[in-house]
């Protein structure tokens, strides 16, 4: 049984305490944080896209009717955040604006 200096020079040598180790405990690696930005991604594009179908399926509730099926096209899904405000949905419609900015931020700092 190593002691506890003798262990700690061992893993010097070894490397495990470098100033530049990845191993180094509290140090940021690229892949770590690519990893989070990732996992931002990820999670605020389902945010935003759960929003837009919460809001998709209250506006086909709704009369008129097209509405609902109209926010689902591509090209037209931005109509969804101004239905949802003028039919006063303001909180679907604050988290679909919300999960939109953050899916951007993540994507702008994916990018940097």
């Amino acid at each position: 049984m190593l002691g506890g200096r003798e262990a700690i020079r061992r893993a010097r040598s070894r490397g495990a305490y470098r100033k530049n180790s990845p191993f180094r405990a509290g140090r940021r690696t690229v892949a770590g944080v690519i990893g989070l930005v990732g996992a931002g991604l990820l999670f605020c594009f389902a945010c935003l896209v759960t929003a837009h179908l919460a809001i998709a399926l209250a506006l086909f509730g709704r009369r008129p009717r097209l509405r609902g099926l109209l926010s689902l096209l591509p090209p037209l899904a931005p109509l969804a955040l101004y239905w949802a405000v003028r039919d006063r949905m303001y909180v679907l419609a604050g988290f679909w604006g919300l999960s939109l900015v953050a899916y951007l931020l993540c994507l702008r700092a994916a990018y940097m």
